[in-house]
């Protein structure tokens, strides 16, 4: 006799959801640190490091401030984002200091090591924040070999001790340009493809089991970049008024601008415009919120287009955001990155142990991109009135679901031993780590262990 489906339509919730991999960052703080006040709770601690911090000394590493870094997010409900720069770009009260001449020459965050080891680069003058004084800054030459060994060898480490590590949601290959922005100063040459590219690969080299994302901006190196699995991130967002950021781009053309040219032009350029189906799309804030706001800016067009864009994870400088804008910041926070509804399920109501039961299910993905970790749709069956369960594996490839809805059909089987009786049929999102629910699902009606 054939038995009777069981046929279940979950309940969608209009809840804010914090789920690995996407939303918003903390910005070199934890969740609950106090710069974090009003504002979003993240699911990443995004970090940026510098190679003088990290190899004080020629092939002496301090891991121990990556280290510490994972244990407190951890502590803290988070993974981790990491870029590690080559050097910074502003003054600041831990750069490296020497005199040429009775002129104070700032390295911005080289190791001293490296520049006096005969490697080649250039000067060029900044200013202080806290004086109109000039200053004098020392830049490395990004094409020379010396600094493709030297710093490659130091990025190959980095990813020997973590790569793989399940609390490291992404890299952004941060080795070229001020900030590792990948622009340039004068004071030396841009580097050639050839450079670019060496330092994309020893990225993917050491990096194979990590997302990776490359700055938005040569389009040579990003077409290579994204062509081999890489992401992207930007990092201004919000700035949308003609030739107010920088008056000097496409030769002088005031109305030149991050948001309505600079992103698109280089996406496009770069054949980079559908690079987010396989990896992340991340984005920051020019200033931040509260700089957006005080200038009257479109908060509802910045955040349609980073959507438009697919973004994943918004970056907004754990700066607080004004209580004004907090209804827009809860919708984008609901539809960036991806949002998991299961629909519509369907099983039989009875089944043998040693049995196949057929799950026939769908699901939506509400956000506006996929997940890219490789996390496991799994079904427990649990006896009601007993203490045995089972958790089996779905077969299905949760990091294909696009946008847009989904049918998924799954065979099951039962172990030969599992006992006769009532039993419940739950599912979850899991960690391939361990098994247990990893992700939030958008529906209500979830219980305490997810």
């Amino acid at each position: 006799m054939k038995c009777e489906n069981n046929v279940v339509y979950p309940e969608a919730s209009d809840e804010v959801i914090v789920n690995p991999g996407m939303g918003w960052t903390t910005f070199n703080s934890f969740n609950g640190d106090e710069v974090n006040r009003n504002y979003p709770r993240s699911s990443i601690a995004y970090f940026r490091l510098y190679w003088d911090q990290l190899e004080p000394e020629e092939g002496i590493y301090n891991w121990d401030i990556i280290d510490d870094v994972f244990t407190k997010a951890r502590q803290n409900g988070q993974d981790v984002a990491l870029r590690v720069s080559a050097m910074n770009g502003v003054d600041t009260a831990n750069e490296s200091e020497t005199r040429k001449s009775g002129v104070k020459i700032r390295n911005y965050r080289v190791p001293e090591w490296f520049r006096g080891s005969g490697a080649k680069g250039g000067e060029y003058i900044g200013k202080n924040n806290k004086s109109a004084d000039p200053i004098p800054i020392w830049e490395p030459d990004y094409g020379d070999p010396m600094f493709l060994e030297k710093h490659g060898r130091f990025i190959s480490e980095l990813g020997r001790r973590y790569d793989g590590n399940p609390n490291l949601d992404h890299m952004d290959l941060g080795s070229m340009g001020r900030w590792g922005e990948w622009h340039f100063r004068a004071a030396v040459s841009e580097p050639h493809f050839e450079a670019r590219k060496r330092i994309i690969d020893i990225y993917l080299e050491a990096f194979p089991r990590t997302p990776l994302l490359i700055p938005l901006a040569n389009e040579e190196a990003m077409a290579y970049a994204v062509s081999k699995g890489v992401g992207w991130r930007a990092d201004c967002i919000g700035d949308s008024r003609q030739g107010y950021y920088n008056p000097d781009w496409k030769g002088g053309t005031p109305d030149f601008n991050h948001l309505d040219d600079i992103y698109l032009q280089r996406l496009v350029g770069a054949g980079a415009v559908k690079a987010w189906k396989r990896a992340p799309v991340a984005f920051e804030s020019c200033w931040n919120m509260k700089y957006w706001y005080e200038q009257g800016w479109n908060v509802d067009h910045i955040f349609a287009y980073a959507l438009a864009l697919h973004v994943s994870v918004m970056n907004n400088k754990s700066s607080a955001i004004p209580d004004e804008w907090w209804p827009q910041v809860k919708d984008f926070s609901r539809k960036m990155g991806y949002r998991f509804v299961p629909r519509k399920l369907e099983y039989p109501s009875t089944v043998t142990a040693g049995g196949r039961m057929s799950v026939s299910m769908i699901w939506e993905n509400k956000g506006m991109a996929p997940c890219y970790r490789n996390y496991v749709l799994a079904f427990r069956i649990r006896e009601v009135d007993g203490d045995r369960q089972v958790i089996l594996k779905a077969g299905t490839d949760i990091r294909k679901w696009l946008p847009g809805r989904h049918s998924v059909n799954e065979m099951i089987t039962l172990p030969t031993d599992f006992p006769m009786g009532e039993c419940r049929l739950s599912l979850a999102v899991v960690s391939p780590e361990n098994m247990t629910p990893g992700i939030r699902l958008a529906i209500k009606g979830d219980v305490e262990d997810g």
